[in-house]
């Protein structure tokens, strides 16, 4: 797997896959750093908040167990 397909896998913007491979071609290794920990914290980001929509949701689940039946 290539370093451009790896990136697009992970959901990572077009742009800024651009911008890494730009930064590593040209030995900016710490800019290309810098983006792509920040792509992680987005990605953490979205996984904390669709896991609090699942919390929400059993929480409901829950509550209504016997109605729901």
């Amino acid at each position: 797997m290539n370093n451009e397909h790896c990136l697009s896998d992970s959901g990572m913007p077009p742009d800024q896959i651009c911008t890494v491979i730009s930064c590593l071609q040209a030995g900016k290794e710490k800019d290309a750093v810098a983006i792509l920990k920040a792509w992680r914290i987005e990605l953490l980001d979205q996984l904390h908040a669709c896991q609090k929509r699942i919390d929400c949701l059993d929480y409901f689940l829950q509550n209504h167990k016997e109605e729901l039946q």
